[in-house]
């Protein structure tokens, strides 16, 4: 019995935030991925489609052999993958055309210089770049009668990018799904912290109510009550209503008598479950939970009970209570039973006006202060 009312769920809660942290691992390499791609681009060999953001690291660059109405020169490239030359054709701006940088690197002759990297648009070349390209780089190759220059250029022209990026050419839809991505991303990331946060209160409340139940008089007459015939279990709310105690053992042991409760209220509080969203849509990991707070003569507020949808167990459980105690008032507006029109054996709680809310529990009670347990 005491051992099923120290159940800390620890393995859950560290569970929880093993797969939190994955989805969270996951969708942060999809950002970055897609991020990195549209900054960086691919290496030019690897695009797989026409419109890819790619780049080139040029060993050599080729003097211009065409230029378009619009002034853009185009030229060879040569750049190299492991043991391999590749050929490709580029076309850049004629500013960028007679920049210091590739002028230089159209004059070098060297193995030993740096490649310069080239950034833009993967295209498809059309037929009348296809004939000068054909007649320029049998020239520049050494082509025999007869030999296709596409079989060594392919069907691809790289086109500058003067931004040196991608990221205006990102739909407004990817935009959106990158956002939604980072968003919940920050949410699970929330949710993890308060896990744990969750975990480590009630691991405190845990070892609490273990060193009270060796020295307190009431812990240890209120689990022993327990297993008395007329006690009454509440199984869905780990929760037991004694001969003079109401045992909670849903986040932790939690004891106290039943003739020191003055008040007795619902709390209503918002959830979010970060598994579900993502399961089956963001709106969906957003649960309210239902509370019952008792209010003893101590000055202590004692939150327990809790519930995700129906409240019944709710008005089983005060009935139960108000039973052994009836003096006790009822929510918000401080209603005596008698004077909410209510018996205890058919105690309809959604029924008391201002029983339930979704303020603080310690906020607008009687007492200046409390001490929440």
């Amino acid at each position: 019995m005491e051992k099923k009312m120290f159940r800390s769920g620890r393995v859950l809660t560290v569970l929880t935030c093993i797969i939190l942290a994955v989805m969270s691992a996951f969708f942060a390499m999809l950002i970055a991925g897609i991020i990195s791609r549209s900054v960086s681009g691919k290496e030019i060999s690897e695009a797989d489609n026409y419109g890819d953001f790619v780049y080139l690291d040029a060993e050599y660059l080729t003097t211009s052999f065409a230029t378009d109405e619009e002034g853009n020169e185009y030229l060879f490239a040569s750049g190299k993958k492991g043991d391999s030359w590749y050929d490709y054709i580029v076309s850049v701006p004629e500013t960028v055309y007679n920049s210091d940088e590739f002028q230089k690197k159209i004059a070098e002759d060297s193995d030993d210089a740096s490649p310069l990297r080239i950034k833009g648009t993967l295209r498809q070349t059309d037929s009348d770049l296809d004939a000068l390209a054909q007649d320029a780089y049998t020239i520049y190759a050494g082509l025999d009668s007869g030999e296709n220059a596409a079989d060594y250029l392919g069907n691809v022209c790289l086109v500058y990018s003067a931004s040196g990026n991608a990221l205006s050419d990102i739909s407004a839809g990817l935009w959106i799904a990158l956002a939604f991505m980072a968003l919940m991303i920050v949410l699970w990331i929330v949710e993890i912290i308060g896990l744990i946060r969750r975990q480590r209160k009630k691991d405190r409340k845990i070892a609490g109510a273990k060193k009270l139940l060796e020295t307190s008089a009431d812990y240890q007459n209120g689990v022993k009550q327990t297993s008395e015939t007329d006690a009454r279990h509440f199984k869905n709310c780990r929760c037991y209503v004694t001969r003079d105690y109401v045992v909670s053992y849903q986040d932790g042991l939690e004891v106290f008598r039943i003739d020191q409760i003055r008040e007795l209220y619902g709390y209503d509080k918002q959830r979010y479950h970060a598994i579900l969203s993502f399961v089956f849509g963001a709106f969906a990991g957003f649960s309210m939970e239902h509370y019952l707070v008792a209010i003893t003569a101590d000055g202590e507020v004692h939150q327990f009970a809790r519930l995700n949808a129906a409240v019944k167990p709710h008005s089983q459980i005060a009935g139960a209570i108000l039973l052994k105690n009836q003096s006790i008032v009822l929510g918000r507006m401080d209603l005596t039973l008698s004077a909410a029109g209510q018996t205890p054996d058919d105690l309809n709680l959604a029924k008391v006006k201002g029983f339930y809310g979704s303020t603080d529990i310690w906020t607008g009670r009687s007492m200046n202060s409390f001490g929440i347990e």
